[in-house]
């Protein structure tokens, strides 16, 4: 396989609502990725925030050619979710060849969790590795969830001033950057 699209939902978005059709934001996003990219060589795949990413990354690494090139989306807890799997395909020695990050909120493991709890999500730290090529970020500013800190600055980053968190991912600024990026 020559390309795979992994796009990773948030918290609120499990698979019922995920994978029907006309469900929220991500996945009418997906949708449209997947009619438009999805042949014989390229995979786009379409998974929950929760998804265990250091065996989607095995499976990656296994089944993609050398080169293939990846891009991950992911949307607020789905966006911690794509930063581990870059993560995972780094120790692989993989380049990300681009990373969307909507809104995206840090996720701990549950032993460090209840040590967080009280942090406020925009101070939280979300990590981006150095495999990561291309790095666009997507914020709001009006709502009590407010992503994490993303590490390092991204030099693309694109602030909503009238958007929540639970609809950021139905911007149409959002959609035009995937795409963009994508078709690059």
């Amino acid at each position: 396989m020559k390309r795979h699209i992994v796009m990773i939902s948030g918290f609120l978005q499990t698979s019922d609502k995920v994978h029907k059709i006309g469900g929220n934001g991500t996945a009418l996003l997906y949708e449209e990725v997947w009619k438009e990219f999805v042949a014989p060589d390229v995979r786009v795949s379409l998974r929950e925030w929760d998804v265990n990413t250091d065996n989607l990354a095995a499976w990656m690494h296994k089944n993609l050619e050398a080169t293939a090139r990846i891009d991950l989306y992911g949307y607020s807890w789905g966006g911690q979710a794509v930063v581990n799997l870059a993560s995972t395909l780094n120790q692989y020695h993989r380049i990300v060849n681009n990373m969307v990050l909507v809104d995206a909120v840090a996720r701990y493991k549950w032993r460090e969790f209840y040590k967080t709890f009280f942090i406020p999500f925009e101070k939280q730290k979300i990590h981006v590795p150095n495999n990561v090529a291309h790095l666009e970020v997507f914020k709001q500013r009006n709502s009590k969830i407010k992503g994490g800190l993303i590490l390092p600055p991204p030099r693309n980053q694109t602030v909503f001033k009238n958007s929540v968190h639970l609809d950021i991912d139905e911007h149409p600024d959002v959609y035009e950057t995937w795409f963009k990026v994508l078709r690059s």
